[in-house]
């Protein structure tokens, strides 16, 4: 479990950028903890490819794909794979959009164990 939960800042700005409909097929490249996926799945009966190589966070990804089923697929990777993993997905295309939250992010910051902030002391 996080020590803090990471909340995408501008979300509702981004997922709505999507235009977010039915029957189209997304990706969310930077998967997370899983707020811009949720979203999305929320918003519409589409279809969601999400992508993360972080462990820590496939915990979440089996919460979403337990409630949404077909419609939600994880891939264990970068997003530097993308295409492979539209490959195995076996998509004819991505017809809704890509989204993609680069950067850190609070989930890596908050966590000394993890190495990405000057502030607290943990391994490089």
């Amino acid at each position: 479990m996080p020590l803090h939960r990471h909340i995408p800042v501008m979300k509702d700005q981004a997922v709505n950028f999507l235009n977010v409909r039915d029957n189209l097929n997304y990706v969310d490249a930077t998967f997370g903890y899983g707020g811009h996926s949720a979203e999305i799945l929320k918003q519409a009966n589409c279809n969601l490819i999400s992508i993360d190589k972080d462990p820590s966070v496939f915990q979440y990804a089996e919460k979403l794909k337990s409630k949404y089923k077909n419609r939600f697929s994880f891939f264990p990777e970068t997003f530097v794979n993308l295409k492979n993993v539209i490959n195995k997905k076996k998509l004819n295309a991505v017809s809704g959009g890509i989204i993609a939250d680069l950067g850190v992010s609070s989930m890596q910051l908050d966590d000394e164990k993890r190495g990405f902030s000057f502030m607290k002391d943990g391994p490089l």
